[in-house]
């Protein structure tokens, strides 16, 4: 009796000693998984908001089985913006990191195209995040070169129309205020001299026309931007919406 006690006893042991190393192998096998890199290839869209290190020509390879704390400031990440649940709503943005913070042991990440002038404007959690760059195939995607080129174009007549219409803008005003003491007055300015009338009159016929200019082109690049979201992909057999012009705009799609 005595020996199989001790037997049981041994066996007890033995039984112990095996769940504990059945935890480290489950352990080591958890961490080897996290070493597989899980990757797939996407490919950025041609709206120019990465310009010109990250175009539609080329292909992004990114980590799919990252850790939220991986992904550092000026990492590229590839999301669905909140409220776009997925591929049907549209393709991702392809954006860099500028601010991160944790809220609830969540991450979230703030997002700026490097060729624009403002970030995207919302915190993207982490659950929105498909993943973030790790190599880029430059000039797989030739067949996007007219799209781009045409997107291009019509972002830089935007910025070029919005800087003149800015310009004659602030020359208004600045005449407005010396003339009127403020642009609200002007319609009420009775005391400015004929000569200064017509130098108001002739700034704002330059804003004016700054301004028309200013729209066309805002018009010309929203619809560019479009097309350059929705056919810079390759087919999936969706098909994107009809263009639709913002009001702003005169003329339809």
């Amino acid at each position: 009796m005595e020996e199989f006690q001790l037997a049981h006893e041994s066996v007890a042991m033995l039984e112990e000693r095996a769940e504990g190393l059945r935890a480290v192998i489950a352990a080591l096998e958890e961490d080897r998984q996290a070493l597989q890199v899980k990757s797939s290839e996407m490919f950025p869209t041609c709206t120019g908001s990465m310009e010109p290190r990250i175009t539609c020509l080329d292909t992004a390879v990114v980590l799919q089985n990252f850790l939220p704390e991986d992904i550092a400031l000026d990492n590229v990440i590839a999301y669905y913006p909140p409220g776009q649940e997925g591929a049907g709503d549209g393709p991702p943005v392809f954006h860099r990191v500028t601010n991160i913070k944790v809220e609830d042991d969540v991450h979230y990440f703030w997002p700026r195209g490097d060729a624009l002038d403002e970030p995207d404007g919302v915190w993207v959690p982490e659950g929105n995040v498909l993943g973030y760059l790790i190599e880029l195939r430059p000039g797989t995607r030739p067949q996007n070169s007219a799209l781009r080129d045409r997107v291009n174009g019509a972002r830089e007549l935007y910025a070029s129309a919005r800087d003149r219409m800015l310009e004659a803008r602030g020359r208004y005003d600045d005449l407005a205020v010396r003339h009127c003491g403020s642009v609200e007055a002007v319609s009420t300015c009775s005391t400015i001299s004929q000569e200064g009338r017509a130098e108001l009159r002739a700034a704002y016929d330059v804003f004016s026309g700054a301004w028309g200019e200013y729209v066309n082109a805002t018009c010309g690049y929203d619809k560019a931007y479009y097309h350059g979201l929705h056919e810079s992909q390759p087919s999936t057999g969706q098909q994107s919406g009809q263009y639709v012009a913002p009001s702003l705009c005169s003329q339809g799609g």
